[in-house]
């Protein structure tokens, strides 16, 4: 309990100073603009590569919000703690352990304590999650999207569909979560390929047609996006 107090303390720490610094970030201050009037929304161009869908939702409450920099830090704040946590239950799935746990949970707050906020000074390109425009929930969906890949006994079962919806959504919104889904799926084929473990290879076969039915999706939406506007 003590070393999730100190996780829950250094992460509410640097996500309020990153998202303060982060004020002068035009990545940060666009994307909710764009929501600013209906004709502005419909006229936006989002790129493919990046384009927040996910996010749409905290931009359109930061809008409600009249943009003011205590909703930009609260939302990035939320984001970051969610981030975290998420991180802590998995691993507590994996490690029951008290004392390991928190031994695990101590390195996972200095780690992130210790991830500077940009790269280098007057850079403002962020590195940690301290930001609304990049990527921290992502992290989470993704995992979640593995797990119900890992879950799902058959191409029909509940938990292979929740995954492949996941995962479009994920594409849709940052389309290198595509490169890691795939690239991870395909060096999982080929090891457990070597090693002849044929129940594994049918699972990182599910993984692969789940990232590639989710690129098929993402490319569907995006497009109806940009067509539509």
């Amino acid at each position: 309990v003590g070393s999730l107090g100190i996780l829950f303390a250094t992460s509410l720490l640097w996500s309020i100073l990153g998202a303060r610094l982060q004020q002068q970030n035009a990545d940060q201050l666009v994307d909710p603009r764009l929501f600013e009037f209906r004709a502005t929304f419909h006229q936006a161009i989002f790129p493919s590569t990046h384009s927040f869908f996910l996010k749409w939702p905290l931009f359109y409450l930061i809008k409600v919000m009249n943009f003011s920099e205590a909703s930009y830090i609260a939302t990035t704040v939320f984001l970051c703690l969610i981030t975290v946590g998420f991180l802590a239950l998995v691993i507590y799935r994996i490690e029951r352990r008290p004392v390991v746990f928190g031994t695990l949970m101590l390195a996972l707050a200095s780690v992130l304590l210790l991830v500077p906020t940009v790269p280098a000074a007057g850079v403002l390109l962020p590195v940690n999650l301290a930001m609304l425009a990049t990527r921290n929930l992502e992290y989470v969906v993704y995992l979640f999207g593995l797990i119900m890949v890992v879950k799902a006994t058959s191409y029909r079962s509940w938990q292979f569909i929740v995954a492949v919806l996941t995962l479009g959504l994920l594409v849709t919104s940052d389309k290198l979560f595509l490169s890691l889904s795939i690239g991870g799926a395909l060096v999982a084929l080929a090891v457990f390929g070597i090693a002849r473990k044929r129940q594994l290879i049918q699972l990182a076969l599910r993984w692969l047609l789940a990232s590639l039915t989710a690129a098929v999706i993402a490319t569907i939406v995006l497009w109806l996006l940009q067509h539509f506007g």
